[in-house]
């Protein structure tokens, strides 16, 4: 596309209400990652944009892929974590509505998907404490990548 539908660097992402795991009593309603990583579901986007600290946000299902990208984007987030995570917040959103799928096999985006005008999976974006897109990557993206972007966030 001439321009791309999604959120640009320089954007405020919406304020999104994705499920967390206050919401529910298993994160496997919530996720198909595996094993699941637990703070990769403490918040929302909406909590996230109200916090001091950057944010990582990774639209990605590692079961029901259509790119096959999902799984690789989604280890590499989580490896990132293992370093960040004390100092960066990441939340982990399955682009496809997870009952539907796992039901009647149909993939159908969730809202959020639909709020951030994505129209491919995975996507992963950085978001700085000013609350703007520092970074976004639709599909693949590297640790030393990712870890850049943050660097450059915290500073």
């Amino acid at each position: 596309l001439e321009q791309s539908t999604t959120f640009a660097i320089g954007d405020t992402p919406p304020a999104s209400l994705n499920p967390t795991a206050k919401d529910v009593s298993a994160l496997e309603e919530i996720t198909t990652l595996e094993p699941i990583v637990p703070g990769l579901y403490d918040l929302t986007g909406a909590e996230a944009l109200k916090g001091s600290k950057p944010f990582v946000v990774i639209f990605s299902t590692p079961a029901f892929c259509v790119t096959l990208m999902c799984g690789p984007v989604l280890d590499v987030a989580v490896q990132v974590y293992e370093v960040y995570g004390d100092r960066v917040e990441f939340i982990h959103i399955e682009p496809w509505d997870l009952p539907t799928i796992r039901n009647e096999g149909r993939l159908v985006p969730t809202d959020i998907t639909t709020e951030w005008r994505l129209p491919t999976e995975p996507w992963t974006f950085v978001v700085g404490t000013d609350t703007r897109i520092s970074a976004r990557w639709e599909s693949l993206v590297t640790e030393e990548e990712l870890s850049a972007a943050l660097d450059a966030a915290l500073r």
